[in-house]
């Protein structure tokens, strides 16, 4: 995927183990996707909501690879990143 203009406009923010990062608009706070910052998970991939798109059918689109992401990874629990949050 390559962007054409607005990249460097994007926001980001990871949390929990913060081996991603989300970005989205700055100005709405609409999704744009993600990526991750891990080399073992998902290199070289980028994520992207393509309901931010223009003139995009979603129900013509044919999903090649579903991604499981409760697969990856422990599992996230609550309140758990707390003391790491507050420390930073």
């Amino acid at each position: 995927m390559r962007y054409f203009s607005g990249e460097k406009d994007l926001q980001g923010y990871s949390f929990g183990t913060k081996r991603a990062v989300h970005q989205f608009c700055p100005k709405c706070g609409s999704s744009i996707g993600s990526y991750s910052l891990d080399p073992e998970i998902f290199p070289g991939i980028k994520a992207i909501n393509v309901r931010m798109l223009n003139g995009i059918d979603l129900s013509k689109l044919e999903i090649i690879t579903a991604v499981n992401g409760r697969a990856v990874g422990p599992e996230y629990e609550v309140g758990k990143w707390h003391e790491v949050l507050d420390s930073e």
